[in-house]
């Protein structure tokens, strides 16, 4: 698995810790994306490693996002809902 982590990172052009330090419920789905992406023709690739992107940053800014509910005291929701 340390090997399709190392190939997600390089893809995503972020550092294999990053990677690491998501749940492993993202992890896993960022695997099977790349085991389905690999095994498809050139633009089916292109567009999971296009929801590869997607499930990394959500799950980026969801991490960070917890991290200031943390440190602030604002309640998740109400941090996520701030974009509206």
């Amino acid at each position: 698995m340390n090997n399709k982590i190392s190939k997600i990172a390089s893809l995503l052009g972020v550092s294999e810790n990053n990677i690491l330090e998501l749940p492993e419920e993202i992890r896993n789905s960022m695997v099977t994306a790349l085991d389905i992406a690999s095994s498809q023709d050139k633009a089916t690739a292109e567009e999971l490693t296009g929801d590869l992107f997607r499930i990394w940053a959500n799950a980026s800014v969801n991490k960070v996002m917890g991290e200031i509910s943390e440190g602030t005291g604002i309640h998740n929701s109400t941090l996520l809902n701030l974009d509206e």
